[in-house]
């Protein structure tokens, strides 16, 4: 298993899923730490640099933490710590990405935009994102400067978004049998009223479908799918979509579980290899203040053991003892609603404590 603590919040929440982890006592499994994004730069001159990309290939498994800025005064580079990321999901062959959004009693979302409280209990989502393909890795994609008759400059930006049938037929073919072991419900986002890439994704998905006549399948564009979703977010199970608005979706949804630092999620391929990381990002205003939420990351770090390792038992007891610290109303700043919380570590260490004592 090889892990990167990354930027920013990234080196902190990490050194909490590695306490767990060692709370565990998993022999088999051999550590390694790396550098990627910013750290990396600073300490190598590149985001990705060539030692991180050979234990990369040698690795089952890997943990990331954050990828980005490590100061909120750090200056944008093009292309930015961001592309290591990118190239390493790519690398690692990591198209299916899998982000759970589930509702914990134990946190009061009252003062979310969430319109029903009592429709966010009991939610349990599956964000199902195509990962290594649509606009993110589209080509051609530049920034290039325009001329007009007087000289003057102006900066035009360009994406490609595109997908192919054999893409979307991939990633559906694993929504479909992941929703059998649920509720048998799929929803695949798309916009298929303004993008032919959408087009292409609503008709392959359809085509699916039909070899999967028990889940149920309906389609909605994304704007409205948002709606839909927060409406009544727990007769909601497996949400399948592409790699851009996967992204923003399950962002939104983070109000659900009342934090983006509750979000974990894995990146897995067809060659077995996964790499799991918090969806939040580096974080920087929270870098060094002991106070981000390091719950994702270690939730990250349960998946990592249940996906790439098969040890479910130990998996499920991370999943329990995070459940039973919240319940036991031990809460970091971003989900107290402005009571009293714990710091990053301390969080960390209740975590690891309780599963200590399981053994």
């Amino acid at each position: 298993m090889l892990f990167y603590p990354g930027d920013g919040i990234g080196p902190e929440v990490i050194k909490e899923s590695i306490k767990v982890l060692n709370a565990l006592s998993i022999h088999q499994i051999t550590i390694k730490e790396s550098l990627i994004g910013r750290t990396a730069f600073e300490a190598t001159g590149s985001f990705l640099p060539e030692s991180t990309i050979s234990l990369v290939k040698t690795s089952d498994a890997v943990l990331l933490g954050a990828v980005g800025a490590n100061r909120t005064s750090d200056i944008t580079y093009y292309p930015g710590p961001e592309t290591a990321l990118l190239k390493l999901r790519k690398l690692m062959r990591s198209s299916i990405n899998l982000r759970p959004i589930k509702h914990y009693d134990s946190i009061n979302t009252n003062g979310s935009n969430v319109s029903n409280v009592s429709n966010v209990q009991g939610t349990d989502i599956l964000i199902l994102r195509e990962l290594t393909s649509g606009v993110y890795f589209g080509k051609p994609k530049n920034v290039r400067k325009l001329y007009t008759q007087n000289n003057a400059v102006s900066l035009e930006g360009f994406d490609t978004m595109k997908y192919s049938d054999s893409e979307v037929r991939s990633i559906a073919h694993v929504a479909f049998k992941t929703a059998r072991s649920r509720k048998k419900k799929v929803l695949s986002v798309d916009k298929a009223n303004v993008l032919e890439a959408s087009k292409v994704w609503r008709n392959m998905v359809l085509e699916v479908s039909k070899c999967y006549n028990d889940v149920r399948l309906w389609n909605n564009y994304v704007d409205s799918a948002v709606i839909e979703i927060l409406s009544n977010p727990k007769e909601f199970d497996v949400v399948l979509s592409g790699n851009l608005f996967g992204d923003i979706l399950s962002d939104q949804l983070s109000i659900v579980s009342g934090s983006l630092g509750m979000l974990p999620s894995a990146s897995l391929g067809f060659n077995g290899k996964g790499m799991y990381e918090p969806v939040h990002g580096s974080a920087p205003n929270l870098t060094h203040r002991n106070l981000a939420n390091p719950i994702a990351a270690i939730l990250s770090l349960s998946m990592l053991l249940r996906y790439s390792f098969h040890l479910n038992k130990q998996s499920t007891m991370i999943d329990n003892a995070v459940d039973n610290i919240l319940r036991k109303n031990y809460k970091t700043a971003d989900i107290s609603n402005g009571k009293r919380y714990v710091s990053t570590s301390e969080m960390g260490e209740l975590i690891a404590s309780l599963i200590r004592t399981a053994f």
